[in-house]
């Protein structure tokens, strides 16, 4: 019997959550301030950019 993955499931959340998020991200970008640019909604990608993996390394983030 092989064990169950929660790779999937998370595959299923981020690509479920994705959309909100990148809507929230647009919305909030546009309250940049201090000299910081302001993107354009083309330069947002519609699909997560990150692999499981990497949204799961806490190294990734640089912290």
């Amino acid at each position: 019997m092989s064990k169950p993955s929660l790779k999937s499931f998370l595959l299923e959340a981020v690509e479920e959550a994705y959309p909100d998020a990148h809507k929230l991200a647009i919305k909030e970008g546009k309250l940049a301030k201090f000299g910081v640019r302001i993107p354009q909604e083309s330069e947002y990608p519609t699909v997560c950019p990150f692999s499981i993996d990497q949204i799961l390394d806490e190294d990734f983030y640089g912290l």
